[in-house]
């Protein structure tokens, strides 16, 4: 997703592809390769977690995140209720304090509701993810957890929804959704 970035701002870099957040840290560290293009969230967790990594503060590109949805009628309905819960969660501090939760340094308080319990009246909500891009999603005590989960289980609470989250293949994601099948 950084392609378009990395052309128009360091046109001369070679472009190397790994899959995994680990495969990039172990070819910066083997020297393998110079540097590498991620969001500011998740670097700043890598960092945490090993002290010899730094970044380079400026920005590439700015890069907005998204929940996707089918282009069906029930998912226009879930994404219309999406970005309504969105919006009042922005406009009443919540979603401000579920960034800084996810992205602090202390696991303590990094917790979500029991999704796997939430009753659902309006049915289940089928969620595909990466569960390796902390503080986005990852996987804690066998439990997928993260900002995105958070914000995800709050939704399915207050809408009545149950929630089913499935760990994928990044490159799955989009083709599951497509399908029909999350």
């Amino acid at each position: 997703s950084f392609d378009k970035a990395i052309a128009e701002n360091l046109p001369d870099a070679e472009i190397l592809y790994f899959n995994t957040k680990a495969d990039l840290i172990n070819a910066l560290q083997s020297n393998k390769i110079d540097a590498y293009v991620v969001d500011k969230p998740a670097v700043m967790n890598m960092m945490l977690q090993d002290d010899g990594l730094a970044y380079v503060p400026e920005y590439l590109e700015s890069v907005d995140f998204a929940y996707v949805f089918p282009k069906t009628d029930a998912g226009e309905k879930l994404r219309a209720q999406f970005s309504e819960y969105l919006s009042g969660i922005r406009e009443n501090g919540v979603l401000e304090e579920i960034e800084t939760k996810w992205k602090s340094n202390e696991e303590e308080g990094k917790t979500v509701l029991d999704y796997a319990s939430l009753p659902s009246p309006n049915g289940t909500l089928h969620m595909a993810t990466e569960a390796l891009y902390e503080p986005f999603t990852y996987i804690v005590d066998g439990k997928i957890v993260g900002y995105d989960v958070d914000i995800a289980a709050r939704f399915c609470e207050k809408y009545g929804y149950g929630l089913e989250i499935t760990d994928m293949n990044f490159d799955a994601i989009l083709p599951s959704v497509q399908s029909g099948k999350y």
